[in-house]
């Protein structure tokens, strides 16, 4: 939740942001023959130069059978290529000084490096190598394997964890996100080298890449740099994937499950289609800040107001993926003995109340100046742009990416009311999940009450 100091900084910071040109940055876009998608930001504010590429690799394309092959295969990139060694690539990034780094989620991979200027062209060049010339050393597999099997042994003694993957498995059972990310321990044993390096070769095609190079350079100059580096990779047609929907809900959709833990965790969602570059998509997510974001926000006195809060904490926000497997989604922590069934209560009657006139509503136009202020400061930290706005990065449509400001300043009314009313549509395919110490493993229907958050709540 937005803090009212945060809040009160980003009021501030917008009267400053309000002279800056929403498109002050030079931008340039282009697709390279081989069909990598590549979109050059100028931001010049310091000596660095941050390069994101975002691969279709996640849990919504894997194989049967292979769930955690995505975060496994980002492992083992590291490892070495037909150029270099696992050593010698750890022995460049290290003496130029540069942060290489990568991350798993349920529709892409992103890989990230943040290097000085002076040296782009050479992070770039072994960024390049470990995408498309790994070589996944079978010296290096068994390792890597054991590697991936401590972290999700670690997982398993976070209760958070264990509900967030509970939560999943039954809410969007039926999906190919009702998997986790980093697999199963079964799964990952049993998954063959031979079986990764196909998946590799399927997935690290340039024609199934976005690249996202931003920071101190001149936008033609580093194009043709680009041009040079990833231009090489063959081009091969983007895989195919199967098309996806979304099953109904179960008509028990609350499921209870025990949990050993010093509060109750409460979860809850449901599917929410639209691609994530569609305006509707955008509102939807502001009018869920305006509803949660901050402690006069209506759904946040609701649950956190009064001498008795009925939450410890929560957080409700949109989940943006690879259409259609976008959702909403709502946690609560609560203290054993509070009721599940008022904070679910609470959370429907918000959503029923994002209307015009509501309060929620009436506090949209602050959202909206602090997301513009937020988009200005997160530009600055160029590092972390790609890493916040990765899920816009795949598969972008041509002038979406780092034009996040030009679309907040465009939506209207009819866009508000379009997401809102799909919102409040939701709200008849809602999952949730309720576990924590004392319960019995059951299932129970859920209706969500139909009238809206009182005003002034």
């Amino acid at each position: 939740m937005l803090p009212t100091l945060a809040r009160a900084v980003a009021a501030s910071l917008a009267a400053a942001a309000a002279a800056v040109p929403a498109a002050a940055a030079a931008i340039h876009e282009e697709t390279l023959d081989n069909g990598l998608r590549v979109v050059l930001i100028e931001h010049h504010a310091n000596p660095m130069v941050a390069s994101s590429v975002v691969v279709g690799a996640g849990v919504v394309h894997e194989p049967s059978g292979m769930n955690g092959a995505s975060h496994f295969l980002e492992h083992l990139l590291f490892d070495g290529t037909t150029t270099r060694t696992q050593r010698q690539l750890y022995d460049e990034v290290d003496r130029y000084g540069a942060y290489n780094n990568a991350t798993t989620r349920e529709d892409h991979t992103l890989f990230s490096l943040l290097i000085q200027k002076e040296f782009a062209e050479r992070g770039l060049e072994i960024q390049a190598d470990m995408l498309f010339r790994s070589t996944l050393p079978e010296d290096r597999y068994d390792k890597e394997k054991g590697i991936v099997l401590e972290e999700m042994a670690r997982d398993r003694n976070d209760p958070g964890y264990l509900a967030g993957t509970a939560f999943r498995a039954f809410a969007w059972a039926g999906t190919p996100i009702d998997r986790p990310v980093l697999g199963t321990t079964e799964s990952i044993s049993a998954m063959r080298r031979e079986d990764v390096l196909a998946y590799y070769r399927a997935r690290y095609v340039a024609s199934d890449m976005t690249l996202l190079v931003m920071g101190d350079f001149d936008a033609e100059a580093m194009a043709g740099t680009v041009r040079r580096i990833f231009g090489d990779a063959p081009k091969v047609p983007p895989p195919s994937d199967a098309a996806g929907a979304w099953p109904p809900a179960p008509e028990r959709n609350v499921a209870v499950r025990p949990l050993d833990a010093g509060r109750i965790y409460v979860r809850a969602g449901f599917p929410f289609s639209l691609a994530v570059h569609d305006r509707r998509s955008i509102a939807a997510g502001v009018l869920l800040d305006a509803l949660s974001d901050g402690a006069d926000a209506p759904l946040a006195r609701a649950l956190t107001g009064g001498a008795e809060p009925k939450v410890l904490s929560f957080s409700l926000g949109l989940a943006p993926r690879e259409a259609p497997w976008s959702t909403v989604e709502f946690e609560a922590e609560i203290e054993p003995g509070r009721d599940p069934q008022a904070v679910l209560d609470a959370l429907a009657a918000g959503l029923r109340s994002l209307g015009r006139g509501g309060d929620a509503r009436a506090r949209v136009p602050a959202v909206l100046e602090a997301a513009r202020a937020g988009e200005i400061l997160l530009a600055d930290q160029i590092h972390y742009y790609g890493m916040m706005r990765s899920a816009e990065l795949v598969d972008p449509p041509p002038g979406t990416v780092g034009r996040r400001i030009e679309v907040l300043e465009s939506l209207d009314d009819a866009d508000f009311d379009a997401a809102e009313a799909l919102l409040r549509e939701g709200l008849g395919a809602v999952r949730a999940l309720v576990a924590g110490p004392g319960l019995e493993r059951a299932s129970r229907a859920f209706a969500p009450p139909t009238s809206p958050l009182a005003a002034g709540s």
